[in-house]
C-alpha cells in the first residue's frame, strides 16, 4: 500500500517523490533532474496556452523535484548495512536485544543523560530495541527487515548541521521512550497514538538544513515556494520527507495496516510533527492550560490531541532537562547553528535577529529568556498533568539558575571577545568560585545538584 494521494499536494508531486526516492546514485538523480526539467519546461509552455493554474502546478512539481534530489543524494542506504543490522536482529532474541542496550541507553535512571555521547553506529539498534520493548513490533506484526530498512533510511535522511541532526532525533526518540515508561502513557493515550508519537520523534527534523522557517521565507527558498502559504515551512518538509521514505521501496512499515489505521497514522504523524513549530505551541498554549485545569480526559479526542502535541514539544526540548554540562554543551551546538544562519543572512544583506548574530548575542541571557518563557511553562504543564514529571521541571529550573550564575559572572568579567561562543569554550563550573571576580559578591548558590554530569 502506498501513501494516499491526499497526503501529498497533488498526484504529480506524489509520483515525482516516489520516482526520485527509488533513484540510487547522485549521477542518476542529476540526469533525472535534467530530464524532468526539460519535460516541465515544455509542460509550462503547453500550460500557458491553456490555464495559468497549470503553470503554477508545473512550477510546484519542479520545486518538489529539486527538493527530493537534494534530500535523496545524501540519503541512500546501502543494502549491506540493512543486511548487517538484520543479521544482528535475527541472531539475538528480543529479550537479549533489549537487555544489550539497557545498560547505557534504556535505563529509566538515564532520563537526564545526554544520548548524543553515544556513537551513531548503534543508535538504529537502540531504536529497534525500544520499539520491541514497547511491544509495537509484536502488536502491529511488523516485518523486521522493513522496519530495519526504514530506521536506516530515516537515519540517513538527516543532514549534519551542528544541532538538528540524527543524534538530536535519536535523543528526542529516546526521551519519548522514557516518558512512555515513566509516565505510563498507555493509561492516557491509545496504542496507535503512542506509536505515531515515537515514529514522529524519529522523523520530526528530517532533512533539516540548519536554518529556520523565517530564513526559508526571506531567502525565497524552494521549500518556501512549496510550503510558505500553509505556514510551518520546515515542519511540513520534515513530514513530506517521512512520507517519501515510507514510499521508498521496502520501507513502508505501515503497509499492512488497514486503510483506516493507515490514514489515521499519517494524520497523527502530520499533526505531531507540525506541533514541533514553537509558533504552533504558543497558539495552543491556552488550550493546554485549560485542559490541565479541568483535568485530562482520555476519552476526549481533543485532550488526546493536545497531549500528543505537548509530549512532542517536551521531547523536542528535552535537552533542557539534562544535567548542566549537557545543557551547556547543547547550547553551544544550537548557537553554532544559529550563528551560521546569521552569517548567511548578513551575506544576503539582511540583519539577523540578535540570537542569530555572533557579534551581538549574549547566550546566558538568551537562554534564561528561553527557559522562562518557553521551556519552564512546558514542563510545568507536564508536571500538572503527570506528577511524576516534577523532576523534569525541577531540572529545567535548576539549569535556569545555572545560566543566571553564568550571566552574573560574565557580566562582571565582560564578554571574552566579540564572538559570543568564546565563553562556552571555557571549562566553566558555575558552582566554583571565580578568581577573576576580584572579591565581588556572587549570587547565593546551594550544593551541586545530585547526579549532575
Amino acid at each position: 500500500m502506498h501513501v494516499p494521494l491526499q497526503a501529498c499536494t497533488s498526484a504529480g508531486e506524489y509520483r515525482c517523490t516516489c520516482v526520485l526516492l527509488h533513484t540510487c546514485t547522485a549521477a542518476r538523480m542529476c540526469a533525472l533532474l535534467h530530464a524532468c526539467t526539460y519535460a516541465l519546461l515544455h509542460t509550462r509552455v503547453w500550460c500557458c496556452t491553456h490555464t495559468a493554474a497549470c503553470t503554477h502546478t508545473a512550477a510546484r512539481v519542479y520545486a518538489l523535484l529539486r527538493v527530493c534530489v537534494s534530500a535523496a543524494v545524501h540519503a541512500c542506504t546501502a543494502a549491506q548495512r540493512t543486511a548487517a543490522c538484520m543479521q544482528w536482529c535475527m541472531h539475538v532474541c528480543s529479550a537479549a536485544c533489549v537487555h544489550s542496550c539497557m545498560h547505557d541507553l534504556l535505563l529509566h535512571a538515564h532520563m537526564h543523560r545526554c544520548m548524543r555521547v553515544h556513537t551513531a553506529a548503534g543508535t538504529h539498534r537502540a531504536i529497534l530495541s525500544m520499539l520491541q520493548d514497547m511491544n509495537f513490533i509484536n502488536n502491529y506484526k511488523m516485518d523486521r527487515q522493513t522496519l530495519t530498512r526504514f530506521c536506516l533510511m530515516v537515519k540517513k535522511g538527516y543532514r549534519d548541521p551542528p544541532y538538528h541532526n540524527w543524534m538530536h532525533a535519536f535523543s528526542v526518540s529516546h526521551f519519548c521512550y522514557l516518558l512512555y515508561k515513566n509516565l505510563e502513557l498507555v493509561n492516557y493515550l491509545e496504542d496507535i497514538e503512542i506509536f505515531a508519537l515515537f515514529i514522529s520523534c524519529m522523523c520530526h527534523d528530517l532533512d533539516h538544513r540548519g536554518t529556520n522557517n523565517s530564513f526559508q521565507v526571506a531567502s525565497k527558498s524552494v521549500l518556501a515556494a512549496l510550503y510558505s502559504s500553509e505556514g510551518s515551512v520546515m515542519e511540513r518538509h520534515h513530514f513530506a520527507q517521512a512520507i517519501a521514505i515510507l514510499n521508498s521501496q521496502g520501507c513502508n512499515i505501515f503497509d499492512h495496516f488497514s486503510r483506516k489505521d493507515y490514514q489515521r497514522m499519517l494524520d497523527l504523524m502530520r499533526d505531531i510533527i507540525l506541533a514541533t513549530d514553537l509558533a504552533h505551541h504558543l497558539r495552543i498554549f491556552k488550550d493546554l492550560q485549560k485542559m490541565a485545569e479541568v483535568g485530562y480526559d482520555p476519552k476526549n479526542k481533543q485532550h488526546r490531541s493536545l497531549l500528543l502535541c505537548l509530549l512532542m514539544t517536551s521531547c523536542d526540548l528535552s535537552d533542557q532537562t539534562k544535567g548542566w554540562k549537557t545543557t551547556r554543551k547543547i547550547a553551544e551546538l544550537i548557537y553554532k547553528e544559529f550563528f551560521s544562519q546569521g552569517d548567511l543572512e548578513k551575506a544576503m544583506g539582511n540583519r539577523p535577529l540578535e540570537m542569530m548574530d555572533r557579534e551581538k548575542a549574549y547566550i546566558p541571557e538568551l537562554q534564561i529568556s528561553f527557559m522562562e518563557h518557553i521551556a519552564m511553562p512546558i514542563y510545568k504543564l507536564l508536571q500538572d498533568l503527570f506528577p511524576k514529571a516534577a523532576e523534569l521541571y525541577e531540572r529545567v529550573a535548576s539549569n535556569r539558575e545555572q545560566w543566571t550564575k553564568v550571566s552574573h559572572k560574565f557580566t562582571i568579567r565582560g564578554l571574552p571577545s566579540n564572538n559570543s561562543l568564546d565563553f562556552l569554550d571555557e571549562e566553566y563550573d558555575p558552582q566554583a568560585p571565580d578568581p577573576q571576580l576580584n572579591g565581588c559578591l556572587e549570587l547565593e548558590g546551594g550544593q551541586p545538584e545530585a547526579g549532575a554530569e
